[in-house]
């Protein structure tokens, strides 16, 4: 059995294309990192296009200093036409977090260094399996706080966390406005 030899690039595989093309000689790892980075962007360009495609056929319009698609004129976007149990769980356990457990707006307000996030992030991750019932390192509270159930009920934590973030961005943005 006769194994090929590998290409001798040292990392510049530009001499090799062809042979490595052909079947002549085996590609180098770079060669092959490379070539899965390449794939990985086109494939992500691909479907950002395919994206594109689908909301301009849908009457979106881009708003470029917004950074964010427009519904057509007079038409909300469909998410806002269904009311759906995981919306109304967020909410829910929002509305919890701030009634049941006492956390109020302007305790929030104190959370300036993305503690919400992170929380939120750590139950996400806990929701897909990670973390392994261990309290994670980027956990931003006491460790008590960590209390990770279900992947369903840990995303509704996470999507009430973020929840809570984007209103205390708003209520600061709403701050420096005033002032």
């Amino acid at each position: 059995m006769t194994t090929k030899s590998r290409c001798d690039c040292l990392n510049d595989c530009g001499d090799d294309c062809d042979r490595i093309k052909s079947g002549a000689v085996e590609p180098c790892d770079y060669f092959k990192e490379t070539a899965a980075a390449r794939e990985a962007r086109e494939a992500t360009v691909r479907a950002s296009n395919a994206a594109v495609r689908t909301l301009t056929a849908r009457g979106y319009t881009y708003t470029d200093g917004a950074e964010q698609w427009r519904p057509p004129l007079g038409k909300p976007p469909v998410w806002t036409l269904r009311d759906t149990q995981a919306v109304r769980d967020v909410v829910a356990e929002r509305r919890r977090q701030v009634e049941v457990e006492g956390n109020l707006p302007e305790d929030d307000d104190l959370y300036i260094d993305g503690d919400l996030i992170r929380a939120a992030i750590c139950y996400a991750r806990s929701a897909g399996g990670f973390n392994a019932g261990n309290v994670p390192g980027q956990w931003p509270w006491m460790l008590e706080w960590w209390k990770p159930t279900t992947p369903r009920r840990d995303l509704v934590k996470a999507g009430a966390l973020i929840l809570a973030e984007i209103e205390r961005l708003d209520r600061a943005e709403h701050k420096e406005s005033e002032a």
